[in-house]
């Protein structure tokens, strides 16, 4: 996904799309460059405020991140087919009379070189004649990455190594596993709450085989230990331990603990809740100074009257 990205960046692809599930960091690319060529809109972005920010950074790349809403929207679908046109030069236009656009001095259509790079969850529209225009002009990538691939990109950023171990145990065993997950998971921990149990029973496909194989992970427990985990973990009987135990070998679910990787990324600090609020409560004086000054100008600020020959000041 990250050589595509290149590639757009470099102006190879006049159109790339790319979709898949939430949580996959299908944007951190495109937000960790600095480069006055690139443009993101967010996908709150209404079709008014779109066809804004392209007349402003038109010739420039644009990327959609989150584009479902704008999708969604009729006049939205009919901007994103303008600007996804293949011409080297293509021209966007905004049907409706706008006060707005004339006060502000933006063209009802302009021409613009920009290239696109569309990114969201999911791409469906019930116009289906809409979507097909749009992806036969487009470079198309599914971004669905296995869990081992994501624990990989993980470790190349995350902090928490006893988290990053415990889900890299049960990886075979997960599914819906996102980066935030592992996020989650930290806030989980600094909070004081239960976050091992949490992941089990978010993520795993068989909680059950889940909680054994945490338990026969863990050399320093007896037997005796595991069993009597197991029941109070699961509520289920000591035979149901032995018999999953007999499954586990060769069940589809058992599989070898992810690579070992040693993080080195240090844990982000935690809030100062009492600061924030602090700091709010500055900055929302700052601007009742500041209107107020507004309203009633200091005394230092001098009117002269021409037809008196004096000088007042305003109270």
């Amino acid at each position: 996904m990250h050589k595509l990205y290149a590639a757009f960046m470099s102006g190879y692809f006049p159109l790339l799309i790319v979709v898949g599930d939430p949580g996959r960091s299908k944007s951190w690319y495109f937000e960790q460059q600095d480069a006055e060529s690139l443009q993101i809109i967010k996908g709150n972005a209404s079709p008014f405020q779109t066809y804004r920010t392209l007349w402003e950074h038109r010739n420039k790349l644009i990327v959609l991140d989150d584009a479902e809403v704008l999708w969604a929207n009729l006049e939205g679908r009919r901007l994103i087919r303008q600007a996804t046109e293949l011409k080297s030069c293509k021209t966007i236009y905004w049907e409706k009379a706008s006060r707005q656009l004339e006060k502000d001095g933006i063209p009802r259509s302009f021409q613009t070189k920009s290239r696109f790079c569309i990114i969201c969850n999911r791409f469906v529209s019930s116009q289906a004649e809409d979507q097909a225009a749009i992806l036969d002009r487009a470079h198309f990538i599914y971004f669905d990455p296995t869990n081992a691939e994501l624990h990989k990109y993980v470790g190349s950023w995350y902090w928490d190594q006893a988290i990053y171990d415990f889900i890299g145990h049960h990886l075979g065993n997960l599914q819906g596993l996102s980066v935030r997950s592992y996020v989650r998971a930290y806030h989980r921990k600094q909070a004081g709450i239960e976050w091992k149990q949490w992941v089990l029973e978010t993520f795993a496909l068989d909680l059950h085989i889940a909680v054994l194989q945490d338990l026969e992970r863990r050399e320093e427990l007896t037997p005796t230990d595991r069993v009597r985990q197991f029941t109070q973990r699961t509520g289920l009987k000591k035979s149901s331990y032995y018999s999953l135990r007999k499954r586990l070998p060769t069940a589809d679910l058992d599989h070898d603990p992810a690579p070992a990787i040693r993080l080195t990324a240090k844990p982000p600090r935690p809030p100062d809740l009492r600061a924030e609020l602090a700091q709010i409560r500055e900055e929302a004086l700052d601007d009742d100074q500041h209107s107020a000054g507004i309203r009633n100008p200091p005394p230092s600020i001098v009117k002269f009257d021409s037809s008196k020959g004096d000088r007042r000041c305003n109270k």
